[in-house]
């Protein structure tokens, strides 16, 4: 079965985590864009904890279940910690050309 993978990430690791994935058997492709994280992870610079929001990059990417815990495991190595992830069951995906 096929899940939608989700990371959140500083806008400065986006690059080596593009790296990462396009190295990556299996990943056709992924999406990612800006986005703001809001939450208290204590992660926060005093100018985010004054604006309530922090700057980050969303990625998602469909790909085989089995493959996320092995994606995951590389992430810190190649890309850095502070990453935010969640996964989502995906029921139909495809292409319309």
């Amino acid at each position: 079965m096929d899940t939608l993978l989700l990371l959140s990430v500083a806008p400065e690791q986006a690059d080596d985590l593009i790296d990462y994935l396009l190295e990556l058997e299996g990943i056709n492709g992924f999406t990612s864009w800006p986005a703001s994280g809001h939450g208290h992870d204590g992660m926060a610079t005093l100018a985010e904890q004054v604006s309530g929001r922090r700057k980050r990059v969303l990625f998602q990417i469909a790909l085989p279940a089995v493959q996320v815990e092995s994606l995951l495991k590389g992430l810190a190595p190649r890309v850095g910690k502070d990453i935010a992830w969640w996964q989502q069951r995906l029921d139909a995906h495809g292409y319309l050309a």
